[in-house]
């Protein structure tokens, strides 16, 4: 075989591997980026019929939590001496 024919021949097969590689990426492209249907799980309890609600209770307002703790004084910050020029 002539050193030409070897390299039309490389030439065939790495045009072969690219189109097939191209094909692999076109595919990873769909799977990933494409639209989905949402699925839902038909066990799982919703957050907003009443009967199976998560929120049975309503929240505190600012005046009520305030009042039901402890408020915390925050700590004074002493000034940082450093060296003088």
């Amino acid at each position: 075989m002539s050193e030409l024919d070897e390299c039309k021949e490389l030439i065939r097969k790495q045009q072969v591997e690219i189109a097939e590689l191209k094909e692999q990426i076109a595919y990873f492209t769909r799977k990933m980026f494409a639209s989905r249907s949402e699925q839902i799980d038909p066990n799982q309890t919703s957050l907003f019929e009443e009967e199976t609600s998560v929120f049975t209770e309503p929240e505190q307002t600012g005046e009520e939590s305030d009042a039901s703790t402890d408020q915390v004084q925050p700590k004074k910050r002493l000034k940082k001496h450093g060296k003088k020029r």
